[in-house]
């Protein structure tokens, strides 16, 4: 796979450095509300979790 540093790829998460990298597995614009639904069970439950930063694509054929 061409654009991906050595040892990541687009279906492997991966922790580097205390972060976790991984590419989201929800289609046609729901991955926001999956990854904001997880972070709000975390809290709704009382756990612990980092500081979380969710980068959002928006664009539904992006291989430009």
């Amino acid at each position: 796979m061409e654009g991906w540093r050595e040892g990541l790829g687009p279906t492997t998460p991966v922790v580097d450095n205390g972060k976790l990298y991984g590419r989201g597995a929800i289609d046609d614009g729901y991955a926001v509300y999956g990854a904001i639904a997880s972070i709000k069970a975390c809290q709704e439950f009382h756990l612990n979790h980092p500081r979380c930063i969710i980068i959002i694509e928006g664009d539904e054929e992006s291989e430009g």
